[in-house]
């Protein structure tokens, strides 16, 4: 076969099949997104897969209270194409091709609207819980500044707090207390006292 046969059965050859994009850069769009929130919109963001990982969601929440996370955005990924699941639905086959509709998305008012929502939620108290053994719980209101103080603990370190039952909560004997969960931080109880109905207790952050 002389080089002009090659020449000729090549431009008949049919395209080679373009290797899918990976999921984890098509939507690296979306965690940079959710980056972004945290830093500039002073909101908890993060990007959450699927057990199949073939799902990832934008989820949003007040700072420091991760339990009342809604999710915004979910991209389904297969076959190296995308899908922004919603109506009207999105395909993308690129990162650039998410970003340009992230980008429209950021700037619609419901979402600047969420945010407002959620910074102001940031600043209110929070209801938690007191767990007891058996699966009972004592609710109690913790403050906008020790849910932060106890959402900076590291995992295993410890932090006393006092907290005040909730009115018509019934007295609980702190030696049954285990658990403390405030809107998704949760604590092993390591020790508690009660004064009237002010509990100290002793916490330490649960993985």
């Amino acid at each position: 076969m002389n080089r002009i046969d090659r020449f000729q059965e090549l431009i008949d050859a049919p395209l080679p099949p373009v290797a899918p994009r990976p999921a984890g850069e098509l939507v690296q769009p979306l965690r940079d997104l959710a980056e972004a929130l945290e830093a500039k919109a002073h909101v908890g963001a993060a990007v959450l897969p699927s057990n199949d990982g073939r799902k990832f969601h934008l989820a949003l929440w007040p700072r420091h209270r991760p339990g009342l996370r809604t999710v915004v955005v979910t991209v389904h990924i297969a076959d190296g194409r995308g899908v922004v699941l919603g109506e009207p639905t999105f395909w993308f086959s690129s990162a650039e091709e998410l970003t340009s509709w992230l980008e429209s998305f950021v700037r619609q008012p419901a979402v600047k609207a969420t945010l407002d929502e959620l910074r102001v939620a940031e600043t209110e108290p929070v209801t938690a819980r007191l767990e007891r053994e058996n699966g009972m719980a004592t609710l109690t209101t913790l403050s906008p500044e020790q849910q932060e103080a106890l959402d900076t603990l590291v995992n295993g370190t410890e932090r006393e707090l006092s907290v005040e039952l909730n009115e018509r909560e019934p007295v609980p004997a702190p030696s049954a207390l285990r658990r403390l969960d405030s809107a998704g931080l949760r604590f092993e109880i390591r020790n508690a006292t009660l004064t009237g109905r002010t509990l100290r207790v002793r916490v330490v952050r649960m993985q």
